[in-house]
């Protein structure tokens, strides 16, 4: 999970993939539980690549993204393992599942993504 800055906040960015999909970050806060929430907007001509996006060490990444707008064609997401998984929702560990996003071929694919991070639980020496 990134450390987004306030002069983020409200404004359209690139994505970090750097392939052209928009994010808009809409909250954040560091503490007490870490998170974020972000509108993607995916334009035709615009995926994302199989990826992981590692956690800070000690913790654990979450997220669900809520599918608001579907692209008439292509922009499906694809994620090798979900926690839980519907029609217009996906909850998945980014940390640790693959991740991508097909390229969009027509119309606009928007999702709100919201993600949080979470202590791991310490092991106890055996």
């Amino acid at each position: 999970m990134a450390d987004p800055s306030t002069t983020d906040l409200w404004r359209w960015r690139a994505g970090r993939q750097g392939t052209g999909y928009e994010r808009l970050l809409l909250a954040a806060t560091p503490w007490p539980l870490p998170c974020d929430a972000w509108l993607l907007r995916f334009r035709p001509g615009t995926g994302v690549p199989a990826h992981v996006d590692p956690a800070r060490p000690g913790t654990l990444h979450y997220r669900l993204n809520i599918y608001l707008r579907k692209a008439r064609k292509g922009g499906e997401f694809e994620v090798s393992e979900c926690i839980a998984r519907g029609p217009r929702f996906a909850l998945f560990r980014p940390d640790v599942a693959t991740h991508a996003v097909h390229r969009v071929e027509e119309g606009t694919r928007l999702v709100l993504s919201i993600g949080w991070l979470r202590r791991a639980p310490r092991r106890h020496p055996e």
